[in-house]
């Protein structure tokens, strides 16, 4: 059952990167840049490229490619290139050398190669990754040229957002959704069969069966009555008597309550088949243990409804702080965040709540059912630890960076309470 519900949460995190064929980190997607320069159809005269600004001399290699000429009016995408270099310089050569040579090595893009025009350094660099329910898929930089016979000067203009339409995000939600939606109902259908009352239910409806005895149920002495005998009930044979004196072999009686001995049981009576008894369908037992049992089966039943109770509220609980840490988080590193990133941002954050503690609840539970009690406040510390590590990481060095900080201050966070717990105690639950 654990590892359907691990599956359902696999599903929320992973499948929205997965359709999309290009994972990042669980619950976000990476977006790619597109470069456009606004005015680069007033140079006929000239072909234009984008390339990384190496030294020649370096030991850099050259991309296996060619360089590719830049298209008035079409985006330059320099794909993976830019996650790794950020220094770019776009250079110019006449296009009447371009046709001379039919094609456009590197060595010809060199500084000092005949014709070569090189503009400023430009600093480029991949978008940050994007929550998965963003609609935005990639980020489009403009540019302005100003190209004279001694200047060549490149200047970043106005930088918007591009969606790749319905396929951004709305098939990795579905996907997301329907793998959680079968995981839920896996585990709640396993959960109804295996609960004491279905125990209960497929015993009484099985030929043969014993199962729990009711005021108002008939059965058939199989032997004579006096101060004791034997009746068959619900498919077993029960100690009994009868409170209307002696009972001949073979006699249909109905149960009427029990006593330590045993049922209590008295001849069904002509025409009075049908007539309802008081208590009628109150549980009666034919032993004492079978008594004790009872009691021992209830008392499970209640401690597993208290216990779901307050998993379900830990689970409301860490749902509602995740989106609170969540929100707050968003505010600490964007200062003007949309509507969409905002509910992108809770959504995510009460997901990652409620996951959490569940992982929490079942991990502690492994050491002693008692420690379930500490799910809750284990898991809200590590959502501070969630919250204060992306923060930080983003602040001081990038969204990669604070997304692995935020992780791991959460599971040291969510990780610390029990820890110590359970190694002051000795693995003796007493909380």
């Amino acid at each position: 059952m654990k590892a359907i519900w691990a599956l359902a949460v696999l599903g929320v995190t992973f499948c929205p990167s997965a359709v999309k064929a290009d994972m990042s980190v669980p619950g976000f997607k990476s977006r790619k840049l597109h470069v456009v320069v606004d005015n680069l159809g007033d140079f006929p005269d000239h072909d234009f490229f984008l390339i990384p600004n190496w030294d020649p001399k370096s030991k850099n290699p050259w991309p296996s490619d060619p360089p590719q000429r830049l298209v008035p009016g079409e985006p330059f995408k320099p794909g993976y290139w830019v996650r790794m270099i950020h220094d770019w310089v776009l250079v110019a050569l006449p296009r009447t050398q371009v046709e001379r040579s039919g094609s456009v090595t590197w060595e010809m893009l060199v500084p000092g190669a005949p014709g070569v025009q090189r503009s400023n350094q430009l600093e480029l660099s991949e978008p940050d990754i994007a929550i998965v329910l963003s609609p935005s898929d990639f980020e489009i930089r403009h540019f302005h040229l100003t190209l004279t016979n001694t200047d060549f000067i490149v200047t970043p203009g106005a930088v918007r957002q591009g969606s790749d339409g319905i396929s951004s995000w709305v098939p990795g939600l579905m996907a997301a959704l329907g793998v959680f939606g079968a995981g839920l109902f896996i585990v709640r259908r396993k959960r109804r069969r295996r609960s004491p009352q279905n125990e209960d239910t497929k015993r009484r409806t099985l030929p043969g069966v014993g199962g729990p005895v009711r005021v108002g149920d008939r059965g058939t002495t199989e032997s004579a009555l006096y101060l004791t005998g034997a009746v068959r009930v619900g498919g077993a044979r029960r100690a009994a008597r009868s409170d209307r004196g002696p009972v001949e072999m073979a006699t249909e009686v109905v149960v009427v309550g029990d006593d330590p001995i045993g049922l209590i049981v008295r001849p069904l009576e002509p025409g009075r088949e049908g007539e309802r008894l008081p208590n009628h369908g109150q549980i009666v037992y034919a032993t004492q243990q079978e008594r004790e049992d009872a009691v021992e089966k209830s008392d499970q039943i209640a401690s597993q409804q208290d216990w779901a109770a307050r998993r379900r509220g830990g689970s409301l609980m860490s749902a509602a702080f995740g989106a609170i840490a969540a929100g707050l988080t968003l505010c600490a590193v964007r200062t003007q965040p949309n509507g969409v990133l905002t509910a992108s941002a809770l959504t995510i954050g009460a997901l990652w709540g409620f996951s959490l503690y569940r992982l929490v609840y079942w991990v502690v539970g492994v050491f002693g059912t008692a420690y379930r009690n500490l799910a809750t406040i284990s898991t809200n510390l590590g959502l501070v630890g969630t919250a204060a590590g992306f923060t930080l990481g983003t602040w001081v060095f990038d969204v990669w960076d604070g997304v692995i900080l935020g992780t791991f201050l959460t599971f040291v966070l969510a990780s610390a309470v029990p820890a110590i717990v359970i190694r002051s105690s000795g693995g003796t639950p007493d909380v």
